[in-house]
């Protein structure tokens, strides 16, 4: 299992990234890879403040996953990887209408393990029985830090082992909610698009 930490400072904003890619090589080989899109269905948005507010919070993250999957396509991530990217959107990625916002806001920071991360993916109901599938998975909107932590998920559709688990951290300051969080989704996805194709470089 290889394991990665990086640390790079901006003028706006900073990410702190962590790899655990068990399995590069298959991603690498595989010619299609079947996207589920952004699964805000599990994040915490850690904000005391707006408990009370859990449904026009989960509106305005709605406007922020529209934003983040209208900007950063499918057919767009297909040019990055040169792969064939499939869509299966339907499967986890608009299933958010529908998220129970009991859990939506905490009092304190969010994390998901490595064991609920596995439960998580054990869980999903997907068409597709075969492939190498990939899901992003906003974790937690820290406020009182100022960052979005992110994982970027690859695995094995059949089996749901993880193939590869990146967490990306983003601080970033200033800014209305919508604006400021799509913001800070937005350069954790650049920098970990850039960061894992680096890593699949290193099989050219």
């Amino acid at each position: 299992m290889k394991h990665a930490f990086f640390f790079i400072s901006f003028f706006l904003f900073s990410n702190c990234i962590y790899s655990q890619n068990i399995n590069l090589n298959s991603i690498y080989q595989e010619k299609e890879i079947n996207y589920f899109g952004w699964d805000f269905n599990q994040v915490r948005v850690f904000d005391p403040r707006l408990v009370g507010k859990e449904n026009e919070i989960k509106a305005k993250i709605g406007v922020i996953l529209g934003n983040l999957s209208s900007v950063y396509t499918s057919k767009k991530l297909s040019k990055e990887l040169r792969k064939v990217i499939v869509p299966h959107f339907n499967d986890i990625q608009n299933k958010y209408s529908k998220r129970d916002v009991s859990t939506l806001i905490t009092y304190s920071e969010y994390e998901i393990k490595k064991d609920e991360l596995e439960i998580i993916l054990k869980n999903y109901n997907l068409k597709d029985s075969t492939g190498i599938g990939f899901v992003i998975i906003p974790e937690n909107m820290n406020a009182p830090e100022e960052y979005t932590s992110t994982l970027y998920v690859f695995f094995d559709i059949k089996t749901r082992v993880i193939i590869s688990n990146t967490k990306v951290n983003t601080f970033i300051k200033g800014g209305k909610f919508t604006k400021y969080w799509f913001n800070s989704f937005s350069n954790s996805y650049k920098f970990w698009l850039k960061d894992f194709k680096k890593e699949l470089k290193t099989f050219n």
